[in-house]
């Protein structure tokens, strides 16, 4: 069965980012989880250590790492905040994207240990979007290829919802079929 993990990184619980993610997981034809990082149960502390090759056990870390093994996608989120994701995003990632789980290096090379998994990219902002395809093009390149692929994650579709706060409701509905539509597929 197919199942989606749908990781939420919006300080909002009532904002646009988590219609999307409700529309998405209703939508989506198998079984789905929203994972909201501002959450208390799934707030991670900034990563700290001293030495790589003794990174310090978690118990959330445990629990999400497991989340992601059994999700075959694992659908992302977020509003761009001064071009880029939100903070406790990137901390989400850091902490839980680690060597030996998401990836190890072989004679050298590195090598993505979640092949078998899909991503979705959902990212809201207020800025025109040809100014951001123009500008964050690097942004898209980190995070799908440098980040994902490098884990084996293969990236199905990213939208760019642009200018969100100048959308009236049906320009927003709109959008909100367009998580839907992906979902089912």
């Amino acid at each position: 069965m197919k199942k989606s993990l749908i990781i939420m990184a919006h300080p909002s619980s009532k904002g646009f980012s988590r219609n999307i993610a409700e529309r998405y997981a209703n939508a989506f034809s198998g079984e789905s989880e929203i994972l909201d990082l501002y959450d208390p149960e799934w707030q991670q502390p900034f990563l700290t250590f001293e030495d790589m090759s003794k990174y310090p056990a978690d118990d959330v870390r445990e629990k999400i790492q497991e989340k992601i093994q059994l999700a075959s996608e694992i659908v992302f989120i977020f509003p761009l905040w001064w071009g880029y994701m939100p903070a406790i995003l990137k901390n989400f990632i850091d902490q839980n994207f680690t060597a030996g789980f998401a990836f190890q290096y072989k004679n050298g090379r590195p090598v993505g240990l979640l092949s078998e998994k899909t991503a979705r990219i959902f990212i809201t902002c207020d800025g025109p979007k040809w100014i951001y395809r123009l500008l964050l093009s690097p942004f898209f390149t980190l995070l799908k290829i440098i980040t994902l692929r490098f884990c084996g994650i293969r990236t199905t579709s990213a939208r760019l919802y642009d200018q969100k706060r100048k959308r009236n409701p049906e320009e927003l509905e709109k959008w909100l079929r367009d998580a839907e539509r992906l979902a089912e597929e």
